[in-house]
């Protein structure tokens, strides 16, 4: 090999060097960003990779638990941000009536009814029928 060859293998090896070092320093920015991404995901974003229970599930777990007051401030809770949401008035409306507080059960049995007519005479109905007739049977109370 002569001096010109030489001299050219050797710019090629240089070329060669430079790109290696581009794609390493490449490679390090992106490995940096998927990592940062997936710190950043775990940090502030985790509640959506976690699992959650739905609204309807959290809400019959509290009935079946007889944690009537954890479910009123469930249901309050979200309607403070969805007032519309019909689980929210319904489990609100099942919370009041376990609680005995008939006119504000009637109140949210209603809501429901606004928000799910196809709840009316299967789910809705048969409560306010009970809440009227509890009303009904109930003393007056004295008011001091």
């Amino acid at each position: 090999m002569n001096g010109e060859e030489l001299q050219l293998v050797n710019e090629n090896i240089e070329f060669i060097k430079w790109l290696l070092v581009a794609f390493l320093v490449l490679f390090s920015v992106l490995l940096v960003a998927i990592i940062g991404g997936i710190a950043f995901m775990a940090k502030v974003g985790g509640e959506v990779l976690k699992p959650t229970k739905n609204f309807r599930r959290i809400g019959q777990e509290h009935l079946e638990k007889d944690e009537i007051n954890d479910l009123i401030e469930l249901c309050e809770e979200k309607l403070e941000t969805h007032p519309n949401h019909d689980l929210a008035n319904w489990f609100l409306a099942l919370g009041y009536y376990h609680k005995g507080k008939l006119h504000d059960a009637k109140r949210a049995f209603l809501k429901t009814e606004e928000f799910r007519p196809s709840w009316k005479e299967e789910h809705i109905d048969p409560y306010l029928r009970e809440i009227e007739k509890k009303l009904k049977n109930s003393k007056p109370e004295i008011i001091k």
